[in-house]
Formats: C-alpha cells, structure tokens, sequence
C-alpha cells in the first residue's frame, strides 16, 4: 500500500541507453509501472545507430523526457546531461538492459524518508540472463558479491579500497541534496565510473541495502565474451581505472575522514598531524594494496618526498624505523606486473593443474583397467584351465562310455552265446530226457514180462557171487 504522505514527493529517473532495442522496452515499462507514480523519466540516448530511439519514441506518456545526444561519447558524459536535468527531491538512475520491480521506488521512497542519514539506498538483486532467465546458480560468486552488505560505512570504505565494487547503480536510489554535495560522474572513468561515484559519496553520507531483490540485473551469460578482447580489455580499463579512483580519494580525503575510515590499520595507533597521515596513507598502501597493482609504488614515492623533508626523515626513521633502505627494498618489487597477465598466468596454472589432475585420472583409469584386464586375462587363463580339465573330464568319460560300450556289447555277445548253448544243451537234455524216458519204458516193460520174473532167482544168485568175488 502506497504511503500518502510520500505520493507527492517527485523521483527522477534517469536512464543512459545505447543500442538496446532488444530490452529497452521491457526497461522503460518497469519504471513506468512503479507504483509511486510522480516520476520523471529522463531518457538520454547516447547516439544509438540501431532501432533504440524509434521504440522510445513509440512509448507515449507524459513522464518521460527524451534527449538524443549529437555524438556518442559513452556512459559518464550522457549520465551527467541526464542528472543536469533532474527536478526531483531523489534520483534513481537504471541501465536500458536491466528493470525493476512494481514497488521498487516506493520501497525504497519509505525508507529513506524515515531515515535522513542515509543519502543512498540500494537494493538486493536478481540476477538475469539475456531472456531474463534466472542465472544466480550460474554464477554463484557473482550473484553474492552483489547481494553483499554491511553495518558501517567503514566496512563499505574497506571493501571498495581492499576489494572493489559491489554495488550496481541500477538498483540505487540517491537524495539530491547528495549528488549536489558530492557531484556528478567524472568522465574520465568509464568501467569504473560507479565506483568511483560510491567511493565520494561514502565520504560524506551512510548507505544501506534493502534486503528485498526489487532490482533484475541482466548480465552477460556468456563466457566466450567474457575472454574475448574486448572483455580483456575491459577487465583491464577498470584496474587501471580502480587504481586512479583510489589514490584520488586518498588524495582528496581529509585527515578526519582517513583517520575515521582506516584508524585501525595505521602503524602508529597515535600518529597525528598531516606528515604522520601522509606517512599511514603511503603504509596502507604498501601493507594492505601492495599485491594489487602499483599502489606500492606510488607510497614509496610518497614517501620519498617525505623523507627529503627533515622533519619527515625524522619522523619516518625514528617513530616508523624506515629509512631510504627500505625504500630500495622496495623498489625491487614488480610494480608493472600485469594485473591480468597475472590472471591469465593463474588461469593458465589452473588448467594446467586440472589437466595434471585429468591425466592422473587417466592414469588411475589405466592402471585400473590394466589390472582389470590382468585379472580378466588369469580368470580366463584359469577359465582355460577348468575348461581344459573339464574337457579331459569329458574325453575320459567319453572314452569310459565307449569302453564300457564296448564292454556291454562283448558280454550281450557272450550272454547272446551262453544263452545258444543253454538252448543246445537245453535241447539235448530234452533228448535225453526222451531217451530216458523211452528207456524207462523199455525197462518198464522189461520189468514186467514173463522172462524177467522167471530169471528173478538167477539174478540174485549172480549178484550174490559178484559181491563175494569182489571181497
């Protein structure tokens, strides 16, 4: 629900676009759609060559206010016409390729009115692809470094000069009042041109991050772009320039604000006056910037014009124990070591370890399936073996079964023998048995006759001499 005591209060809108006819409709839509309406919407096109101006131009509503620069001269120089023109009490500033959601402003709006400290308030983002596809677990680094926030405006000053940018202009809303304190973009900054913006508006104002995603960030979801040369060359412009913004806000920071943003880290708890800063100014550098670029180099130079001055070699020797030695030393560091040589070197070095870290996997692969094929080769071999025992098993049983073939097909012969000369002996019994019984009968009927009973005492007679003369 809209809080009436802010649906008065007028926002400018400011947006730089160039060549974005694939998304500058859904950009201008999503801030004319917010619902705290008393918007302005400052269009300035960079000198689009594509179909940009005539979709913008299409777009009817009252709102906006559209401007066509006569040349293009990139973001930092058509940003700064657009905030020339503001009239609201805030700003909020979008990208032609990124949108907000509904109640963004109002968010936002709320807030800041209920805390006047805070001269800029971001938002938590969405990550998006180029159809607005979610790609936060793509890029899981990324996406945390533009959610990231802290409590004091020491931590976001440490994080800037330590680490770099974190936060996008697209989801910020700015007090007027501020830009006016602080100004507008420098124009000799081009990838670094927010965060330089952040680093002069820390200096004079608190920031805080809402904690709700109001703001869909699109960004390029494609590596090849990200190590083309032109991405290289990128990556190599906002160093350079992170570098430059760097050591202007040393520059131009007073000793207050030093001492209140990075007090903790001097070498000397109690130093005070200018000399002594400028001396923990030039040690920050060296103590906690030195691996980063040439940082290192420009305090030792710092501090050699310190040291040409009495009262600083004094200073420098007796309370910071450093003396032109030291300086030497120092020099012998590699102030000039490309930032992104030094990149593509570690890249480099990771592909090469995860080439060693692939082979040695090969390696393991082709001992394990050497070993494999080893235990392959002696089950065969001891396959072979059972095979061969097996083989001479059944050969033998072969040999047994023909053998004992043979051996039954000898003894159905002998038994198909046996059983013919049973047959013939069978055969002569049977004669025999004929014989005896005609025998027998024969007998019979010689027992029976006249003649043998009249012989009967003859026979006794004969058998009785036969008996005595056997004694």
């Amino acid at each position: 629900m809209i809080n009436k005591e802010n649906k008065d209060i007028f926002i400018s809108v400011v947006m730089t676009v160039f060549n974005a006819e694939k998304t500058v409709k859904q950009t201008i839509e999503s801030v004319l759609r917010q619902t705290h309406d008393k918007i302005e919407f400052i269009i300035v096109d960079d000198a689009s060559t594509d179909k940009t101006v005539e979709i913008i131009k299409s777009i009817e509503d009252s709102r906006i206010r559209f401007l066509s620069v006569d040349k293009n001269r990139h973001a930092a120089v058509a940003a700064n016409v657009g905030l020339n023109l503001i009239k609201g009490d805030y700003v909020a500033k979008i990208d032609a390729d990124d949108y907000w959601d509904e109640k963004k402003l109002e968010i936002q709006l709320d807030y800041m009115q209920k805390h006047p400290e805070c001269g800029a308030y971001f938002t938590k983002i969405h990550l998006v692809g180029e159809n607005g596809e979610d790609i936060e677990a793509l890029y899981p680094d990324l996406y945390q470094l533009f959610n990231i926030t802290f409590d004091t405006r020491r931590e976001w000053m440490q994080f800037f000069v330590n680490q770099g940018n974190c936060l996008i202009h697209p989801s910020v809303l700015l007090r007027t009042s501020l830009i006016k304190e602080v100004g507008f973009h420098d124009i000799f900054f081009l990838q670094a041109l927010d965060f330089e913006w952040w680093l002069r508006i820390l200096l004079k104002s608190e920031i805080r991050v809402c904690e709700e995603k109001l703001t869909y960030y699109r960004w390029e979801n494609n590596p090849d772009v990200k190590i083309s040369s032109d991405g290289e060359k990128s990556n190599t412009r906002f160093l350079n320039e992170k570098f430059l913004a760097i050591i202007k806000l040393f520059w131009n920071m007073t000793d207050d604000e030093f001492c209140y943003f990075f007090g903790e880290y001097f070498r000397d708890k109690d130093a005070k006056g200018s000399l002594a800063l400028a001396c923990e100014k030039a040690f920050y550098m060296i103590d906690y910037l030195g691996d980063k670029g040439p940082y290192a180099l420009w305090a030792v130079q710092s501090l050699a014009e310190i040291y040409k001055q009495e009262e600083g070699r004094k200073l420098l020797e007796e309370v910071y124990h450093y003396n032109i030695k030291d300086g030497y030393n120092i020099y012998t560091q590699h102030f000039f070591f490309d930032t992104i040589l030094k990149e593509k070197i570690e890249k480099l070095k990771e592909r090469d370890s995860q080439k060693n870290y692939q082979i040695a996997l090969l390696e393991a692969e082709k001992e394990s399936l050497l070993k494999e094929n080893e235990r392959e080769h002696k089950d065969a071999y001891e396959k072979g073996l059972e095979n061969e025992r097996l083989q001479n098993q059944l050969e033998w049983q072969k040999r047994l079964r023909e053998h004992l073939e043979a051996e039954k097909t000898s003894l159905l012969a002998q038994m198909s023998s046996i059983e013919e000369k049973r047959l013939s002996l069978l055969h002569k019994v049977n004669i025999l048995e004929k014989e005896r019984l005609r025998l027998f009968d024969e007998l019979s009927q010689i027992f029976g006759s006249h003649s043998w009973k009249m012989t009967k005492s003859l026979r006794a007679l004969g058998n009785i001499l036969r008996r005595m003369k056997q004694r």
